[in-house]
């Protein structure tokens, strides 16, 4: 027969190990707080360097979100080409350092639509969702 202490030892561990399984399990990062991958490279200057953009959105973006891109260098709105595929009137800002550029839509991006956003002669794609519990 096995002893009483022994007996709660066992059990008590049992439920500790349950609990730790069920905090791990619950603590998994959702989908929409992934780390955000560098989306595209491109040569602009006159001496070569590589110009990385990185975006702040994953390739998904809400109809409401904005798109974000960080420069590694500082850039001017008079600097930036760019056509937007479908044809959607957006509002270009850059923050103080002049390297993150914020590409919000004037009305909303049209849901479940692929985007195409040519910057500077390179592509970056990204598709429209509708995100709830934001």
């Amino acid at each position: 027969m096995i002893n009483p202490k022994t007996k709660f030892l066992i059990i008590f561990l049992i439920v500790l190990i349950v609990i730790l399984l069920l905090i791990q399990f619950f603590n998994k990062p959702t989908a929409q707080k992934e780390e955000v991958q560098p989306i595209l490279q491109f040569d602009q200057s006159e001496n070569k360097e590589k110009l990385i953009i990185t975006s702040s959105n994953q390739e998904l973006l809400g109809v409401t979100e904005p798109l974000k891109l960080s420069f590694n260098v500082p850039e001017s709105l008079s600097s930036i080409n760019y056509k937007l595929t479908p044809d959607t009137k957006v509002d270009l800002s850059f923050d103080s350092s002049n390297k993150e550029l914020t590409i919000t839509p004037t009305a909303a991006w049209i849901f479940n639509t692929k985007y195409e956003l040519i910057i500077n002669g390179q592509t970056i794609n990204f598709t429209t969702v509708e995100r709830t519990g934001i």
